[in-house]
């Protein structure tokens, strides 16, 4: 095999391991992972918030139960002196029907109150039902993705190390002058060898001259006379 067919193989390689060396990057990046775990994090934090506004909705409902028990006693000491037949006096018996009816009055509102506590307790509970399930959901999801990622990873690192080893097996087939040309070239430019075409080079895409064409058929290793790239004749594979 010629060394600029070898050369091209070299370049081959080398494009390859940039790919998937790129993609493994990528990969242990893991940008949709990360997103995925913010959003679960974001659940995490809603359901906590849930759960403390269930228990602060808790700690008021027994607060409304309480107040609600001593009304209902000072109700009952009201009507115990209300019609237990030992006040005479009009106006203190009127003044206890209004402090009856006050503390009934009272006693609606605290029922109301407590009605539309427990409804909303209800509209709570079952918010952190349903954040907690899509946050399991979503935690299965994470862990599923993490452990493909994993395989993923070490399936592209087995790769990159084959292509590496590959490569070092055509690299040793390279002489010492070619590689330092090779390497100079890749300092300027993205690919050092451009395929020919006909009499195109399909770095730069120009013409070439016949005694440039003349050369590469002797086998040496040329380079466009316009783009500087070593030049691989197709027709050569």
């Amino acid at each position: 095999m010629n060394q600029n067919k070898i050369l091209w193989k070299y370049q081959e390689i080398e494009s390859v391991l940039e790919k998937e060396e790129k993609v493994l990057k990528e990969v242990i990046k893991g940008k949709e992972i990360s997103q995925r775990i913010k959003a679960h994090k974001l659940f995490k934090n809603d359901f906590e918030a849930k759960k403390s506004m269930l228990k602060e909705k808790e700690n008021r409902l027994r607060k409304l139960e309480h107040e609600r028990t001593e009304i209902e006693y000072e109700v009952e000491i009201i009507k115990n002196q209300l019609y237990g037949g030992k006040i005479n006096d009009l106006k203190q018996l009127e003044n206890l029907m209004k402090k009856e009816e006050q503390k009934k009055e009272e006693l609606n509102e605290i029922d109301s109150r407590t009605l539309e506590m427990m409804e909303e307790m209800d509209t709570v509970k079952e918010d952190i039902k349903t954040i907690g399930c899509k946050g399991r959901k979503l935690g299965k999801i994470i862990k599923n993705m993490l452990e493909e990622r994993k395989k993923t990873i070490e399936k592209i690192e087995k790769y990159i190390i084959e292509k590496k080893r590959e490569k070092q097996d055509i690299a040793n087939k390279i002489t010492k002058e070619n590689i330092e040309k090779y390497l100079d070239i890749k300092s300027r430019k993205k690919d050092p060898v451009a395929m020919l075409k006909g009499d195109i080079c399909m770095g730069c895409h120009m013409d070439l001259p016949v005694m440039t064409l003349t050369r590469l058929k002797e086998k040496e290793i040329i380079v466009c006379n316009n783009c500087g790239r070593i030049l691989y004749p197709c027709e050569d594979e």
